[in-house]
């Protein structure tokens, strides 16, 4: 879900505070959100209702975006990461 500022004319996953004490009209709509990673420089940027990202990365400008997939860290075994409680710092809880 995200919202849209019919006075602001923009498109956000959260209502901006100002708008809602400002009493603009927002609308509440279903989106589908993407999540892209910079070809270059590996940072991420997620776009609302999008196909692509419409600027270029922030951090090295570039222009190559390749789509990541969100579940990619889900499929990490979990005993490859997890210990036994209390093992992960070396003392007790």
């Amino acid at each position: 879900m995200a919202y849209k500022c019919e006075t602001c004319r923009y498109l956000a996953e959260r209502a901006l505070p100002t708008c809602r004490q400002s009493g603009h009209r927002l609308v509440q709509l279903k989106v589908k959100k993407r999540t892209f990673v910079c070809d270059k420089c590996k940072k991420r940027t997620t776009v609302l209702n999008q196909r692509l990202p419409t600027n270029p990365c922030e951090r090295c400008r570039n222009w190559a975006w390749k789509p990541e997939d969100r579940m990619q860290h889900a499929n990490v075994p979990a005993e490859e990461t997890m210990l036994p409680r209390g093992q992960e710092h070396g003392r007790h809880i």
